[in-house]
């Protein structure tokens, strides 16, 4: 990672590649205290730390979660390419211990009335199999300009609501803090304090959302994709962020890509997710298993463990596209690769951790899978993921 840079984090293909447990590593390892996110309600990253704490990040970056794990003084930003419910960014706020909160006064507001919208009537997106959490409406709404959008700063009442809250449930502490903690930032103000920030020299890390492959302009499918671009031009737009201040670019990548489940409403089905590029092959999780020598323990709960954070739905997946990883290395201009889930390659590397050498204890089969991958991407894979948990990491 580069110090007193932008670094940038992204997933190469639909999503759900492992980059909550990516970013928390890198800023953990780098000892990065500065990091940003663009989420919406539509993705949830997650990080799973040694003593079982696991923690779901759909409002605020992953990385946020060192203040309670790490005991660091984390700095979170909230772009204005995010939205989010207060009551989920206040959820995420006191369960990592309460880090203090950027947020641009320009991210949106999603209500329950946006997922409404997107779940029936002329606005649903049930046809596409989308999360259908108001993310797509709220943007919408930004658009457009509406005279009643909701956002961040124009309805400044929300942070009062959820302090309240606090105060009601008795937590007049944390409702002191929150004051102070959080705070809603004017966009030519965040703009200064981001590149102020970057400039003096601090290490950067920005943790991008959704999937390349899912972008509306540049995603593999239309209109099954998502509602907004998810590139390092739309990380360094949500940012203001110039290529000048940008240092490397992760590419996060999964062994198996997934799509979100279809939509199935008594047997049949009503929302399709879309397809995969031409060199993948749709499997299912039992030939996932099969041909990763799962023990069967593990193999009859693995489509279950890869129902979404989001949508409950169990998840689709295909063989490894190097077509689309030559698409997204080559549109992102990334740097370096993170490879997760190679235990779906090889069982047997199943929470093997540690450094090169953790690395050449690899197998066969795993290694020949990443040397597929190099030579794809004339990219090292830098980082091996081979588990859920934080720690259950190679690096070379």
């Amino acid at each position: 990672m580069q110090e007193g840079k932008f670094n940038v984090l992204l997933d190469a293909f639909w999503g759900s590649s492992g980059k909550g447990k990516t970013s928390a590593w890198l800023a953990d390892r780098h000892s990065v205290t500065h990091v940003s996110s663009s989420n919406f309600p539509n993705a949830g990253h997650s990080v799973v730390f040694e003593d079982g704490w696991k923690f779901v990040a759909k409002a605020i970056p992953t990385a946020a979660a060192l203040k309670r794990a790490k005991g660091t003084g984390m700095r979170c930003f909230v772009s204005p390419g995010s939205g989010f419910s207060p009551d989920q960014l206040l959820k995420e706020w006191l369960e990592c211990g309460r880090p203090s909160l950027y947020v641009h006064d320009r991210a949106s507001l999603v209500t329950e009335e946006h997922a409404r919208r997107e779940r029936e009537g002329a606005d649903s997106t049930k046809h596409i199999a989308s999360t259908m959490q108001g993310s797509g409406a709220a943007l919408s709404d930004k658009v457009l300009r509406k005279p009643d959008v909701q956002l961040v700063g124009s309805n400044r009442s929300w942070l009062d609501v959820v302090r309240q809250r606090l105060v009601t449930s008795g937590n007049a502490e944390a409702a002191r803090e929150l004051m102070d903690k959080i705070q809603i930032v004017p966009a030519h103000e965040f703009r200064s304090l981001t590149h102020g920030t970057i400039e003096a020299g601090s290490t950067w890390l920005h943790e991008g959302s959704q999937g390349y492959a899912l972008s509306i302009d540049h995603g593999s499918h239309y209109p099954e994709c998502t509602s907004r671009n998810c590139t390092i031009q739309a990380a360094m737009d949500h940012m203001a962020v110039p290529p000048s201040l940008v240092g490397d670019v992760y590419l996060n990548l999964r062994t198996h890509p997934i799509r979100v489940g279809n939509v199935v409403e008594d047997g049949v089905t009503t929302g399709r997710s879309g397809g995969f590029y031409p060199d993948c092959r749709e499997m299912t999780w039992e030939e996932v298993a099969a041909e990763s020598g799962m023990p069967g323990s593990e193999a009859a709960v693995l489509a279950e463990r890869e129902r979404t954070t989001v949508t409950k739905r169990i998840r689709r997946v295909c063989s490894f596209s190097f077509e689309g990883l030559k698409d997204a290395v080559r549109v992102n201009g990334a740097t370096k690769l993170v490879l997760n889930f190679v235990q779906y390659v090889d069982w047997k590397d199943s929470g093997l951790k540690g450094g090169p050498e953790a690395f050449r204890r690899l197998s066969g089969k795993s290694r020949e899978f990443i040397d597929r991958i190099e030579e794809a991407a004339n990219l090292q894979v830098a980082l091996v993921g081979t588990g859920a948990a934080h720690d259950e990491m190679i690096w070379r």
